[in-house]
């Protein structure tokens, strides 16, 4: 059983990923676990494949919780992405690790996922702080895993294009900003997809701010997913 199709793009980013990643398609199979993912459980994280079963780098203690989001993942209710924490798993020699999962579902219509996307965050050993620091990087290849299906054409967890009529008076730069803001990401990943500066960037917000009478980021997403509902 392969990568689909629509995630061969994305082979590369994910196999140069330092943490974690497992695809499942719509109905649960396995299809994909990266280099990171196979190291940290000491062999082919994929396995049993062609199985619905829970892989073998999980633990027994955690196989009814894996199912439940099978479930959801082939009923088509999982509909957003999830960051689910105090999972553990285990390697070729039984010792644990605990880690946290960001669940991404990515469709290709209207139905259920396509694909599911598992990112696997080792969290042994960490400070707050620096546990913090790799969820950050984990979040900023989560953009980038999103702007790859943005070209594909393919929806993940998606925010709507910013092209409403309150949004007429906003320029060019300005909808690209909210763009991406709408899209999770914050200051400095714009200023890096736009090659501005993070200065430049805060500059835009407080004008987009003015123009469209809120007071902060929490207000505007606010105000633009409440126009879309």
């Amino acid at each position: 059983m392969s990568v689909p199709k629509m995630m061969l793009p994305l082979r590369l980013l994910f196999d140069a990923l330092s943490d974690g990643v497992l695809v499942t398609d719509g109905a649960g199979y396995r299809t994909y676990s990266n280099p990171a993912l196979n190291a940290m459980v000491g062999g082919d994280a994929r396995l049993p494949v062609q199985s619905l079963d829970p892989p073998t780098f999980l633990p027994d203690d955690q196989h009814d919780r894996y199912h439940r989001y099978l479930e959801m993942i082939s009923s088509g209710a999982f509909d957003d992405e999830v960051l689910s924490l105090d999972w553990e798993i285990i390697d070729a020699e039984e010792n644990r690790t605990p880690v946290a999962m960001k669940l991404l579902p990515v469709r290709n219509g209207s139905r259920g996922p396509a694909a599911v996307f598992w990112l696997v965050l080792d969290v042994s050993g960490s400070t707050n702080g620096s546990t913090d620091k790799r969820r950050r990087d984990l979040e900023e290849g989560l953009y980038k895993i999103a702007g790859e299906l943005q070209k594909l054409g393919v929806a993940g967890s998606s925010a709507p294009a910013a092209d409403r009529p309150e949004f007429e008076q906003l320029s060019r730069r300005e909808r690209e900003v909210i763009e991406l803001l709408l899209s999770g990401h914050r200051v400095v990943t714009i200023a890096d997809e736009l090659c501005l500066s993070a200065h430049t960037v805060r500059n835009h917000l407080k004008s987009i701010f003015r123009k469209l009478s809120v007071h902060s980021q929490a207000e505007l997403v606010d105000l633009f997913r409440g126009r879309t509902r």
